[in-house]
């Protein structure tokens, strides 16, 4: 057994002798990595604390900014709605006037041909009771009548 610690011991001298400065690199490259790792991931922390942060202020604006986007639609809408009430009042009048003067002149029309009817159905009217009652003697009475007034103007 005695040789067996010592062949450990040697083995085990061996290569601490020739896996030293191997191992010091490794673990010095392996230390300057773990800290440049330890480095960026505080950079990328800090900087995802600024976003969440900036995040968040954006966040608290944006319910403020959608209220008055709604308060200002609203009011908008109100707006416009005033003014399609407005539009559609004139238009009323403007069109109820139309039809006022539409219905005078239609009124008119129908007065003028109710008059042309009226002095039309007069004369046929006339006509027939002249026809009716007017006789020859009539006829001659009427004639000398008018032949002495001819004479007594010339």
């Amino acid at each position: 057994m005695f040789w067996k610690i010592i062949n450990f011991v040697i083995f085990v001298g061996v290569l601490t002798y020739f896996l030293r400065k191997p191992l010091r690199e490794f673990w010095l490259v392996r230390r300057s990595q773990l800290a440049l790792q330890i480095e960026e991931a505080t950079k990328l922390a800090r900087e995802a604390g600024e976003k969440h942060a900036s995040y968040e202020k954006r966040l608290s604006h944006i319910e403020k900014e959608a209220q008055q986007l709604v308060a200002e639609l609203k009011n908008d809408g109100e707006l416009q709605k005033k003014q399609i009430l407005k539009e559609s009042k004139e238009w009323e009048l403007s069109m109820n006037e139309e039809w006022k003067k539409i219905a005078a002149q239609e009124i008119r029309k129908a007065k003028i041909v109710l008059q042309k009817e009226a002095v039309q159905l007069a004369a046929e009217i006339a006509e027939k009771l002249v026809h009716d009652h007017f006789e020859k003697d009539d006829q001659v009475k009427l004639t000398e009548g008018y032949l002495k007034r001819l004479e007594a103007q010339s």
